[in-house]
C-alpha cells in the first residue's frame, strides 16, 4: 500500500492546524498592541496574560517615576526660587550699601574739601 497519499494529506493538513495557530497569535497580538497603544492592558487572551501583566507593571512603575520625578522637580523649583529671591535680595542690599557708601564718601569729601578752601580762603584774607 502507498503511503504517500496518507502522509502528505497529514503533511498539510499538520500544516494548515500550524497556519491557523499562527493566523490567530497574529491577530490576537496585533488586538493587543492597540490596547496597549491605549493603555487599556487588560485582556482576556489566556496566552496573553504573563505578558499583560508584565506591561501593566511597567505601566505603573513608570507612572510611579514619573510622579516621583515631577515631586522632585516641583521641590527643586521651590528651593531655587527661594534662592533666587535671596540672591536677588543680596545683591541689591549690597548695591544700595555701595551706592549710599559712595554717597556719603563724596559728601564727606567735598564737605572736607569745601571746609578746606573756606578755611584757606578766610585765612588768607587781609586783616583790614
Amino acid at each position: 500500500m502507498n503511503y504517500s497519499l496518507f502522509f502528505t494529506i497529514l503533511t498539510i493538513l499538520l500544516a494548515a492546524w500550524f497556519a491557523w495557530r499562527y493566523y490567530k497569535l497574529r491577530r490576537d497580538i496585533n488586538e493587543y498592541a492597540g490596547l496597549v497603544r491605549e493603555q487599556n492592558v487588560i485582556t482576556n487572551i489566556s496566552e496573553l496574560q504573563s505578558l499583560s501583566s508584565i506591561i501593566s507593571t511597567i505601566i505603573s512603575t513608570s507612572e510611579d517615576q514619573n510622579s516621583t520625578l515631577n515631586a522632585e522637580r516641583a521641590r527643586l523649583a521651590t528651593v531655587l526660587e527661594f534662592f533666587g529671591a535671596f540672591l536677588t535680595a543680596f545683591f541689591l542690599a549690597a548695591f544700595l550699601t555701595a551706592f549710599f557708601l559712595a554717597a556719603f564718601l563724596t559728601a564727606f569729601f567735598l564737605a572736607t574739601f569745601l571746609t578746606a578752601f573756606f578755611l584757606a580762603a578766610f585765612f588768607a584774607m587781609p586783616n583790614a
